[in-house]
């Protein structure tokens, strides 16, 4: 009898939990080799000896987890897209018997098909120079998306098919190429209150979200981030609070006198949510907690690194976050 897969993780598991492989069939005082392969490379990503024995288990997480990438994809452009850092879809070889193919995401618990993965309402505020994403966890399937601008001038776009593998596809919503479509299709933007997206996998809606045209004040900043469901959200902060300089020298004293050791510079920006439903503020508190974290520039995503959020959850119904960001790269500082 040779070795046999008696249990495997579930699909769609998290890879920040234990994502382990019983196996049996090793005879005792033997060793095999446990190869672990992905859908993207015909090299094994890693290899752990096994000693025999009656179950003899083996975690993947560690190798999954290494594989997770994530980065925005919205970039003006509005579409379908695939980002092959959001998930990661392998399989387990021992000797010669392959264990089923298995789907694993970066969410913080195990996910199901068709699951929006964001972790804020899918009612928002938007501006024309803004993008934002939709992202589902989907089988291979035919997808299919339309979004209608209403208020003085109306508008339907239906989108061709879209064949999706299987795993994380990412709706980009670009503000800046639906104006563009609408100006194309003789519709005047300023006419344009809100848009309705909606998202389809055979023929079936599947996802819905509704975006209410504003205004960007000036000085606003819009993060995006990696989410709790193993996808990106993007919100705008309209109220930048305050900015400051954090310029810092250590010194050792010589015989020639003091000399800098280390020069640092950097600029800190406090931002305020405003007022805001709980669904949203709740959603906005965790942002100190992601690993990723990303201020979203006209040509660019700068990574950035986001201080500990001060939360106001009150009595009412409105609540409010604070934070503050700052480059995730140091600047460059005079040192000689």
């Amino acid at each position: 009898m040779g070795v046999l897969f008696s249990e495997v993780p579930d699909d769609f598991g998290s890879v920040f939990g234990e994502l382990v492989y019983i196996l049996t069939g090793i005879p005792e005082g033997t060793t095999a080799d446990a190869e672990v392969f992905t859908t993207r490379s015909d090299v094994p990503v890693g290899v752990k000896r096994l000693l025999g024995g009656e179950q003899v288990p083996v975690d993947i997480s560690c190798y999954m987890r290494r594989l997770l990438a994530p980065v925005p994809i919205a970039e003006g452009g509005a579409g379908f897209a695939v980002d092959e850092g959001r998930c990661v879809t392998a399989a387990v070889k021992c000797t010669d018997e392959m264990s089923p193919v298995r789907t694993f995401t970066g969410a913080v618990r195990e996910l199901s098909e068709y699951e929006v993965l964001t972790t804020l309402p899918m009612r928002r505020t938007i501006a024309w120079e803004e993008s934002d994403e939709i992202s589902l966890l989907v089988p291979r399937c035919v997808m299919t998306w339309s979004w209608t601008a209403c208020g003085r001038e109306t508008y339907v776009y239906e989108s061709p098919e879209y064949t999706a593998a299987r795993g994380i596809v990412t709706l980009t919503v670009g503000m800046p190429a639906l104006r563009e479509e609408l100006v194309a299709a003789g519709v005047s933007p300023d006419g344009v209150t809100g848009l309705k997206v909606t998202v389809r996998c055979g023929g079936e809606s599947v996802a819905e979200a509704q975006y209410d045209l504003c205004r960007r004040p000036a000085g606003a900043v819009r993060l995006c981030w990696f989410n709790e469901m193993g996808a990106l959200d993007y919100h705008t902060f309209g109220y930048a609070v305050a900015e400051s300089v954090d310029a810092s020298r250590e010194v050792f004293r010589s015989r020639g006198g003091y000399a800098a050791a280390s020069v640092s510079l950097e600029v800190r920006t406090t931002l305020w949510s405003g007022y805001l439903p709980r669904l949203w503020t709740e959603g906005l508190a965790r942002i100190p907690a992601s690993p990723l974290v990303w201020r979203a520039e006209e040509e660019a995503f700068v990574p950035v690194d986001v201080l500990p959020a001060v939360s106001r959850f009150g009595a009412g119904t409105l609540h409010s976050v604070e934070l503050t960001v700052r480059d995730g790269a140091p600047r460059p500082a005079q040192n000689f």
